[in-house]
């Protein structure tokens, strides 16, 4: 009896080592509906085309240097022969006055430093009158030289009195004309802040001002790429608002470092902008000259992040050598983006299929199922 029981403890523990090995179809992992499409190597034309878009040549911020609460701004006439005061957009002249500030109180603090000058001059001119007399009385023995000592001391205090008032009248004229806020350059108005009536302090941003008499585009290249460009390369820009016409620029800066996140160097290049035609945010895209390798390109839906490294980029590869669709993560260095595409420098070859719709669902590995 001993003996049966033990055999259907075998056949018992057979049946779950072998019952676990296996899995219910409905348990077993689903495969994913992916789309995917063929990687093909770039066509068109010779070079490769970046999208960037415009940036002023330079922009600043600009604050009164006083306190005190805002008295008028800069009015423009309108067609209608209307006036209104100044905003975005507004094209100004270098010196242009923007604002002023309810300056009495500074007005107030000059007048009383010029007629504290005045006194401290008649003091001076007095001062000196009495020391030029007692140098010339000490020279002839005629006074002692105590005397002549308080003389001079008198009017060297005499002196300094003036310089010291001389300064402070400096300070306050300066305090007044910090109630006025000019434009540094000619350009454009891009930021408004201020309102007749509100205080305002040196902290108080009042306007933004960008000089676009050039603009730049910034765009980020591969490393591949940076060895081809130099500064002073002439580049050509096409904006998406003039179709058909080209602005020609000049490399101007490339950064020497590539950017930790994207893996790429940063490309400047300075367009002159007369007419100010280029207006800032506009998008444009820039052909690097010369005959250059044409990439793989892929779809931008199907790039994501590297599940391995989230500073670099990858795609899913489908693998159909086994029994099943699978998943493949592959890291990439990306490239140039050609509208809904992009360049891809290593990583994936022509004839290759990655996933595009499902991108970001996909765990390599995992199996798939490909739907049109």
């Amino acid at each position: 009896m001993a003996g049966y029981r033990a055999a259907i403890r075998r056949v018992l523990v057979l049946i779950l080592m072998f019952g676990g090995c296996s899995q219910p179809a409905s348990e077993e992992r689903a495969s994913l509906p992916v789309r995917v499409v063929t990687v093909e190597r770039a066509a068109g034309e010779d070079g490769l085309r970046y999208s960037a878009s415009i940036e002023p040549q330079a922009q600043v911020p600009l604050s009164f240097k006083a306190q005190a609460r805002v008295e008028a701004l800069l009015l423009f006439e309108e067609e209608n022969g209307l006036l209104r005061e100044i905003q975005p957009g507004d094209d100004v002249e270098a010196g242009t006055i923007l604002g002023l500030l309810d300056s009495s109180e500074y007005q107030e603090k000059v007048t009383a430093a010029r007629a504290q000058l005045v006194g401290a001059e008649a003091a001076l001119e007095a001062a000196q009158a009495s020391f030029r007399r007692s140098s010339n009385l000490f020279a002839s023995n005629s006074v002692t030289a105590p005397e002549y000592d308080r003389a001079r001391k008198g009017y060297e205090s005499a002196s300094a009195q003036v310089s010291g008032s001389r300064a402070q009248l400096e300070q306050a004229e300066l305090a007044l004309r910090d109630c006025t806020l000019r434009s540094p350059w000619a350009g454009v108005v891009v930021k408004k802040s201020v309102e007749v009536g509100q205080l305002v302090s040196p902290a108080t941003e009042a306007f933004e001002v960008a000089d676009i008499s050039s603009v730049k585009a910034v765009f980020g290249v591969p490393g591949i790429v940076l060895q081809s460009i130099a500064l002073g390369t002439p580049i050509s820009l096409q904006a998406d608002a003039f179709p058909g016409m080209n602005f020609e620029g000049r490399v101007t800066a490339v950064s020497p470092a590539a950017d930790q996140r994207s893996r790429v160097f940063q490309v400047q290049v300075t367009i002159p902008n007369p007419g100010s035609r280029l207006k800032i945010g506009m998008v444009g895209s820039l052909l690097l000259p010369g005959r250059v390798e044409r990439f793989p390109v892929v779809p931008l839906n199907s790039v994501v992040r590297d599940p391995r490294d989230s500073d670099a980029y990858a795609v899913y590869v489908v693998d159909e050598e086994r029994s099943a669709v699978i998943s493949e993560v592959r890291r990439v260095e990306i490239g140039a983006v050609r509208g809904d595409w992009i360049s891809i420098v290593s990583g994936v070859a022509p004839g290759e299929r990655v996933v595009t719709n499902g991108a970001t669902r996909v765990v390599s590995g995992q199996p798939v199922r490909i739907i049109p």
